[in-house]
C-alpha cells in the first residue's frame, strides 16, 4: 500500500463523505522527505479552534501544488454511483491525477473562505474598534 493509499485509509470517512474539505499535499519530513498529508477543515463552529487551519497553511507553504476536495463538491473523488465507497485504489488514483494535473489546487485565500462566520466576526470587530458601528 503507497503512502497516499494509506492516507486515504485514515481519512475514508472525511474524504467520501462530502462534508468537511480535506487539504491533501505533501509535507517536509524531518529527515527532508515529502510525504503525503492531510489537513480536515470543517466550515461550522467546530472549526473555531484555529490549530487545523494554522496546519493547512504551514502545509500550503510546503506544497504549492496542495489539494482542496471535498467529495459533494469534487464529485470525482470517493463515492460510486450506488452511494457507497470506491476503493482505496481508485480514488488514490483520482486524488493522485488530480494532485499532478492541478485539479482543484488550493490557496491561502481557498482556505480562509473555509472560516467565514469566524472571518466575519472578525472583521465585525475592527469597523466597531474604528467606530464604524
Amino acid at each position: 500500500m503507497t503512502g497516499l493509499e494509506k492516507l486515504i485509509e485514515g481519512n475514508i470517512d472525511e474524504i467520501a463523505s462530502g462534508i468537511p474539505w480535506v487539504l491533501i499535499g505533501k509535507d517536509q519530513t524531518t529527515r527532508g522527505y515529502k510525504q503525503w498529508t492531510a489537513v480536515v477543515l470543517y466550515e461550522d463552529e467546530s472549526c473555531a479552534d484555529d490549530i487545523e487551519f494554522r496546519k493547512a497553511r504551514i502545509l500550503l507553504n510546503d506544497d504549492s501544488n496542495a489539494i482542496l476536495i471535498n467529495s459533494y463538491h469534487n464529485a470525482w473523488v470517493g463515492v460510486d454511483e450506488d452511494g457507497g465507497y470506491e476503493s482505496i485504489k481508485d480514488i488514490a488514483k483520482r486524488i493522485k491525477a488530480g494532485y499532478d494535473n492541478g485539479w482543484c489546487r488550493a490557496t491561502h485565500t481557498d482556505i480562509s473562505m473555509l472560516k467565514p462566520k469566524q472571518a466575519l466576526a472578525k472583521h465585525l470587530i475592527k469597523l466597531y474598534n474604528y467606530g464604524v458601528f
